[in-house]
């Protein structure tokens, strides 16, 4: 059980920093409140900036486009996924 939960803990995305270490990499983005009427996102790390996070996202918007930014304040939780 221990190694599952370290497992987990090092794939959370809790820096700001870690953010460009997976650029490229497919991540899961929870959100505080709604962005573009949703809380979760799945997709690929295009950028990181200093303000937050842009993602090429697996599932498109209502809007239908298929990239959201997300800057970092509004992001409640980010994970790699268990696709790498």
């Amino acid at each position: 059980m221990y190694w599952k939960y370290r497992l987990q803990a090092q794939k959370d995305l809790l820096h700001s920093q870690n953010y460009k270490r997976f650029l490229g990499l497919e991540i899961v983005v929870k959100t505080i409140l709604p962005v573009e009427n949703r809380k979760n996102f799945q997709g690929f790390l295009e950028k990181a900036s200093d303000e937050g996070i842009s993602l090429h996202l697996k599932h498109p918007l209502d809007s239908g486009s298929d990239r959201i930014d997300i800057r970092y304040g509004d992001i409640r939780q980010a994970n790699l996924t268990n696709s790498i």
